[in-house]
């Protein structure tokens, strides 16, 4: 059984306000691009020498900082949306999951609360505190041994 742990709901959240930052960067690229546009052709009828160098130089520089951003925003907004299918596509793999489950023991809901795979439905650490080999001893019995530096582990 995974490890993996998933809240579809909490995920597509997350990929929703993800989303609305990758757009805003990507706005956000996209003026500082216009405005590095502005500063070239600006600079571009300007005839004085230094001072035309330097203004066309920091027009380019702000033109490729915003376009970066604009791609750096599209780039994040893809990844929020992606994470949003993700989610869909546990809570799919759960609910079919759950489904087959249902097929093979239709009256059994202990069964099926145990057997999920969903961690909404029990409690993780259940089967390791119904040992009780697990519950009780194995804090003192990791400490004790050699590999762990416990008390055993340790030499003279």
């Amino acid at each position: 059984m995974s490890k993996i742990h998933t809240n579809p709901d909490h995920l597509r959240k997350s990929g929703n306000k993800l989303s609305d930052f990758g757009s805003k960067l990507a706005s956000g690229g996209q003026k500082l691009e216009s405005v590095g546009q502005n500063l070239v052709s600006h600079a571009s009828g300007d005839k004085s020498g230094f001072g035309s160098v330097i203004s066309k130089a920091m027009g380019k520089g702000v033109q490729i900082t915003g376009k970066v951003f604009q791609e750096g925003g599209r780039v994040v907004e893809g990844a929020g949306n992606r994470l949003g299918k993700t989610a869909d596509l546990h809570q799919g793999a759960d609910e079919h999951g759950a489904g087959l489950l249902k097929k093979l023991h239709p009256d059994d809901e202990k069964f099926l609360r145990e057997a999920s795979l969903s961690p909404r439905n029990h409690d993780p650490e259940l089967h390791a505190t119904k040992d009780s080999f697990r519950s009780s001893n194995r804090r003192n019995y990791l400490h004790s041994t050699a590999l762990t530096g416990g008390v055993a582990g340790q030499r003279a």
